[in-house]
């Protein structure tokens, strides 16, 4: 046993349960992009989980905003933290990133 007192993990048995959740994940996206729009966002990330029946339960929904005023110092790490996950996002989808995004994400 590990420094946590618990078995070691059964690794063929934890990526098939991960590919059984992102095969939920996959079957809620269109009822998740529902929510989003009509919640009138263009971003917005659920906390959601599964029922032990396997429905959807969202927790919370937390949106994207850009801050003004005093808080605008924020801005700076938003904007790298979304151009970070739009990299992601193409190198996983196997299309081109443009390289003004890696000169953007080294500032």
């Amino acid at each position: 046993m590990g420094y946590s007192g618990r078995k070691p993990c059964d690794y063929k048995h934890h990526t098939r349960g991960r590919v059984v959740l992102h095969q939920q994940a996959r079957s809620n996206h269109a009822v998740l992009q529902k929510a989003r729009k009509e919640l009138g966002l263009d971003f917005v990330a659920f906390d959601y989980g599964y029922e032990k029946e396997g429905n959807l339960v969202v927790w919370e929904a937390k949106y994207i905003r850009f801050s003004t005023g005093k808080l605008t110092y924020r801005n700076a790490a938003l904007d790298k933290t979304l151009l970070a996950i739009l990299k992601m996002y193409l190198k996983s989808a196997s299309l081109p990133i443009p390289g003004k995004m890696d000169q953007q994400l080294a500032y």
